[in-house]
């Protein structure tokens, strides 16, 4: 088994038993909450309800761990974003292919972009930067901020991003996506507009192959 499976496997087994654990607790807490609400009035119990949700929620988006088989296949890097957010406008195209676990990689990427483009971002499209041999860089914007893309801008690692613009409580998720990153010779990083306050744009980098890409599995 190799560093990169060793790292993936002993994740999922982590997420699988965190999770059990987890789910037995809010089992219970659900229902005294739910008892309790019987004899309190009316909203009393909503908070601690809703953190229960958002626990819930949580473990749901990870859900992608649950049975984690590490298999690094070579697909399209177009292919990757464009099956994944079908409304994506691709404005380059490149004929080699990354080598990357595509169901492990769209989970992270699932992950990733609704944590730092917000509802009201508009349409993301993607093109490629920085393509050497061995790895080609894929960025991903708004339509709505692209032009803006001047000196005020910012280059920050996923996790340091997280944690100055969107606080810790995007920590958990981040830092899972960074290692599955890792794990494949992969990582993100943030364009952060200084003036605007928002993230304008993530920049994934692939490991890649000379050869033209085969058609995704």
């Amino acid at each position: 088994m190799s560093d990169p499976e060793r790292i993936v496997t002993a994740v999922g087994t982590l997420f699988r038993a965190l999770s059990h654990l987890i789910r037995g607790d809010l089992s219970v807490i659900s229902n005294d909450l739910s008892f309790l609400a019987t004899l309190v009035p009316e909203g009393e119990v909503e908070r601690a309800k809703n953190r229960c949700n958002s626990v819930i929620s949580t473990l749901h988006s990870l859900q992608f761990l649950k049975d984690t088989h590490f298999k690094p296949v070579e697909t399209s890097g177009h292919a990757l974003f464009q099956h994944l957010f079908p409304g994506i406008q691709i404005t380059t195209q490149d004929n080699r292919s990354i080598i990357v676990d595509t169901e492990l990689t769209q989970g992270v990427l699932s992950l990733l972009v609704p944590i730092f483009f917000d509802e009201g971002v508009g349409t993301l499209q993607l093109h490629c930067s920085n393509a050497d041999s061995n790895h080609i860089t894929y960025v991903v914007e708004s339509t709505s901020y692209r032009r803006e893309l001047t000196s005020d801008i910012v280059a920050l690692d996923i996790l340091t991003g997280a944690t100055k613009i969107l606080g810790e409580s995007s920590i958990p998720k981040v830092a899972l996506g960074e290692l599955i990153l890792a794990a494949q010779d992969a990582r993100c990083c943030l364009q952060f507009s200084s003036q605007r306050k928002k993230i304008v744009a993530l920049e994934f980098t692939f490991p890649c192959c000379l050869q033209k890409a085969e058609t995704p599995r």
